[in-house]
């Protein structure tokens, strides 16, 4: 009896919800999105780095708003007409991460909007990239978008902020 367990593993995907933040195409796992707000009020956040564009109220919780694409920029040119670019048909995707028990949200804006993406999983393929991208999701015609790992996502996020204060 031949064992197809290795080919049914190759046939499993994986949803991915692509979003644009600028010209920075990435892909987060399907189900660490909660929701997809399309109209929301942003409060300046003090002593911010600034890439956390401001915070949101969504539904009564307090919600940091991120913009990746804005995450290893230095130069201040760069900084302000990203930051103008993101200002034209922005949604937020909203997800969370448990640590301990605890839901802690943020809130990634971009413009557009979002698709569903799927890929074959490849576990033997490693991909050299970015600190947040473990890998790549190629589409219809050769885009490609990179496969952010969340968990590392939030572990910089709140590390940088921690070394801004």
């Amino acid at each position: 009896m031949h064992d197809t367990a290795p080919i049914e593993i190759a046939r499993k995907r994986k949803l991915y919800q692509g979003i644009r933040c600028n010209a920075l195409k990435i892909a987060l796992p399907y189900g660490w999105a909660e929701t997809i707000v399309d109209s929301f009020e942003l409060t300046a956040v003090p002593r911010a780095p600034a890439w956390l564009v401001g915070a949101t109220n969504l539904n009564g919780r307090i919600v940091p708003v991120i913009d990746l694409s804005l995450l290893r920029i230095t130069d201040d040119a760069s900084l302000a007409r990203r930051s103008a670019a993101a200002q034209e048909n922005r949604r937020l995707l909203v997800g969370a991460l448990d640590r301990d028990g605890v839901k802690e949200r943020i809130a990634l804006i971009f413009n557009g909007l979002p698709q569903q993406l799927e890929q074959h999983v490849d576990h033997g393929a490693a991909v050299a990239g970015p600190s947040l991208i473990e890998g790549f999701v190629e589409v219809a015609g050769g885009e490609r978008y990179g496969t952010v790992n969340v968990e590392r996502l939030f572990f910089e996020l709140s590390a940088a902020i921690e070394k801004s204060q």
